[in-house]
């Protein structure tokens, strides 16, 4: 910038005071800047840097054209055609030069923005095999219980993401099983995280006894992922919140616990009860959990679980559910209208800009026949 201001100075002088002095002035400010960026270019070629060898010949030649017109302005050589107009000459072949060096570059950009989208479309197929796998986490279609409705809802904010449920039916015992989980973060990691815990809940189904009361049964689904999520975390830096339910569909009775999520609700009749249990996320500590809350599954009574997306989404008006709207949603409306309500809330989030995994379930026992009636 400081020769740049000089030799706008020199040329000032070369037109308004003495075009020799001027010329000469502004010949040597070139040679000496010409000269320092001769030194850049040779730092830059021993870098290997292709288009600094363009660079470094460029101003090679310019720098020969201009020393020639040095020594004939200082009388050192005699003026001859090339030597006279070395500059000019050596302006020009640097231009050519450099226009072979912008062509080239060019051509690396257009390389590296091929090798991009490639990468791209290979990250977007193994996203694609990823969002496959989590699918198979998640139950292929939920059970079919007798007196009993249940509905899911999952959407990731990504392709893949940390939220997961799933449901299990222990047809021989009469328990219906259900569990609904965060991961901290989003993305491939936390998915990892709920594909780990998912399966060691899944073992769990196969090899404990399916006779062990619901409640010791619940402890041990919640100590095993707690033990897969806290091995898992020491590496990854993540923890999961979750709630895992059993309900005796025989004797309709609802067993709850709960690993540091959020609240789920329950509603009988006109009435929706926040069912919370103060405990810590999986994944932060050894020590077993032993608080199991039970609830009476009344006739027409319903249980509603969801993550913390539901609420933490917006729309584009920035209009969002909060825990009061989603608590008079539950009490106005029926289980079918609230799922399909709740529904197209998300897909309203996710339709503008999605920042958390979506992920909610409704499980109702159907009034009997005689309260409908009533009703």
């Amino acid at each position: 910038m400081i020769i740049s201001a000089g030799s706008l100075i020199f040329v000032v002088i070369a037109i308004f005071y003495d075009y020799g002095i001027g010329v000469r002035l502004v010949t040597h400010t070139s040679g000496a800047f010409s000269f320092l960026t001769l030194i850049c270019s040779v730092v830059s070629c021993s870098k290997r840097y292709v288009p600094a060898y363009f660079f470094f010949v460029a101003w090679l030649v310019f720098i020969v054209g201009s020393l020639l017109q040095i020594f004939v302005s200082g009388g050192i050589i005699a003026p001859t055609f090339y030597a006279k107009y070395g500059n000019l000459i050596g302006s020009g072949v640097q231009i050519i030069i450099l226009s072979l060096a912008l062509g080239y570059k060019l051509k690396i950009i257009e390389v590296k923005r091929r090798q991009a989208e490639f990468n791209s479309h290979l990250i977007r197929k193994d996203l694609d095999a990823a969002k496959v796998v989590q699918d198979s986490f998640l139950i292929p279609e939920l059970p079919e219980i007798e007196g009993y409705r249940v509905k899911a809802y999952y959407h990731p904010s990504l392709a893949v993401g940390g939220d997961w449920y799933s449901i299990y039916d222990d047809h021989e015992n009469s328990r219906l099983y259900v569990m609904i989980g965060d991961v901290t973060g989003h993305g491939i990691a936390s998915a990892l995280v709920t594909g780990s815990t998912a399966g060691s809940i899944m073992t769990v189904f196969k090899i404990f006894p399916g006779d062990s009361s619901p409640e010791d049964m619940l402890r041990h689904l919640a100590d095993t992922a707690n033990l897969n999520v806290l091995d898992i975390g020491r590496k990854s830096e993540r923890w999961m919140t979750m709630t895992f339910i059993c309900i005796d569909y025989c004797f309709h009775k609802a067993y709850y616990l709960n690993a540091g999520h959020n609240a789920s609700y329950f509603k009988l009749e006109d009435r929706v009860k926040t069912v919370i249990q103060g405990s810590r996320p999986l994944g932060l500590s050894s020590e077993p959990y032993t608080k199991v809350q039970q609830i009476d599954m009344a006739s027409g009574s319903s249980f509603f679980l969801y993550t913390d997306g539901l609420l933490e989404n917006s729309s584009v008006e920035g209009v969002h559910l909060d825990d009061k709207k989603l608590i008079e949603q539950i009490k106005s409306n029926s289980m079918p209208e609230l799922f399909d309500e709740l529904v197209r809330t998300a897909q309203n989030f996710e339709s503008s800009y999605q920042t958390d995994d979506t992920a909610f379930i409704l499980i109702e026992r159907k009034a009997s026949k005689a309260k409908l009636k009533a009703v």
